[in-house]
Parts: structure tokens; sequence; C-alpha cells
């Protein structure tokens, strides 16, 4: 049981330890009685096009909408760089453009390379070891015959 740091009320949190992986992480993890949340709000100090990207991102999110969430959260990223000025044919163009002006850093910080490295590491675990040990189990289970 846990105090809700939204509405002080008390929910019950189930969690299940992942096993075999990389770090100690959570498998999975349920919060009841499910989070009331409100539509997001985007920072004023936005223009008015990337309120509106980065709250249809943040809802896609929360509604667990992957691909709009990508998808607008990329059209706010660029339509913030757009309005900074940035020049160029793609997204990259952009970035490599306001990294010259000095508006964006020309480098990561340790901090970011290790969530990169973090997210990376459990990007391939999904898309190469899951696949593969679903295999090698599916490969024991025929060996051993119908039951």
């Amino acid at each position: 049981m846990y105090e809700c740091g939204n509405c002080a009320g008390y929910v019950h949190v189930l969690w299940s330890a992942a096993e075999g992986a990389p770090f100690r992480s959570l498998h999975a993890c349920e919060v009841l009685p499910w989070p009331l949340t409100g539509k997001p709000k985007a920072s004023g100090n936005w223009p008015a096009a990337v309120q509106r990207f980065w709250v249809q991102a943040r809802q896609s999110a929360d509604s667990e909408i992957w691909d709009g969430a990508s998808v607008m959260a990329r059209s706010a990223m660029q339509a913030a760089f757009r309005d900074l000025g940035a020049v160029g044919r793609t997204l990259k163009d952009e970035v490599d453009d306001l990294s010259g002006k000095g508006l964006l850093p020309p480098e990561m910080n340790p901090q970011d390379t290790r969530d990169a490295l973090e997210f990376l590491d459990q990007l391939l675990n999904y898309l190469y070891d899951l696949p593969a040990a679903i295999q090698q189990y599916r490969g024991r289970r025929a060996e051993l015959g119908p039951h």
C-alpha cells in the first residue's frame, strides 16, 4: 500500500521482479485503482504548434498509443527547431544546424549517455535476446513431445 502523491488516497501496488535481466529491474507493475490523470498541460512559454503536438504526444503515451506518441513527439521537436530558425532538409539537418549555432549542446553529458545505453540494452534485449529465448523454449518443448 502506498499513498498517492496526487490525491493522498491509498493505492495498492503489485509488482514482480525481472529474473536473469542484466540489471535488477521490475518485470511488471500495476497500480490499483488506476491512476486518474487529467489532460497534460504544456508550458505557456512554448509556441502553439509545439504545445499542440506535445499534448498529443503525452496523451498518446498515456493511452499507450506508441506510434502516435512517437510521431507527435517528433513533430513537437521539429516545430520547436523551426521556431528557433533551424535550417535543413531533414530533422537531422535541423539538429546539426542548431548545434552549429550553439542552441543545442554539441555532446551529451555522462548521465544522458548512461540513459541512452540503458535504453539501448533494453531495446536489444527485446529485439534479439527475448526472441532467441522464446525459440530455445519452443525447441525444448518440441523435444519433450506432446504431454
